[in-house]
């Protein structure tokens, strides 16, 4: 078990964990202190590495679903929620499914980033009219 406190770039302290589990696997966990102090930063760490020790790792994350499978959830939880008109639905439906799900369909909402969207982007550019 190993805690190290330390300045980072931005100013603040950072507290880095390290646990090694009885089954052998290492929980590291890096994080901004909720302190000011650096001692008091060394506690708040050492607890959580105690937590961590008696408790094992946190639980995985909610599962996140794919842009494919979260597309019925858009259009019935906001779209036809809002109330838009028939026309506008009937956009979007078309947009995801010619643009958006053959190039991000498989790729889980949190995995989708701000890359993937300039590269769609670009690669549309000179597709519509200039008004």
């Amino acid at each position: 078990m190993s805690v190290v406190v330390r300045q980072s770039k931005k100013g603040w302290l950072e507290v880095d964990i390290r646990v090694r589990l009885p089954d052998g696997n290492e929980v590291r966990e890096r994080k901004k202190a909720p302190c000011t102090s650096r001692k008091a930063a060394e506690r708040c760490g050492e607890q959580r590495a105690a937590q961590f020790a008696v408790h094992g790792p946190p639980r995985p994350k909610k599962e996140v679903p794919t842009l494919e499978e979260f597309k019925t959830r858009f259009i019935r939880d906001y779209v036809k929620a809002n109330r838009l008109k028939a026309s506008g639905i009937a956009h979007k439906e078309t947009y995801l499914r010619l643009y958006l799900i053959p190039v991000l369909g498989k790729k889980r909402l949190d995995a989708i980033s701000n890359a993937d969207v300039q590269r769609l982007k670009s690669t549309w550019r000179g597709r519509a009219g200039r008004r």
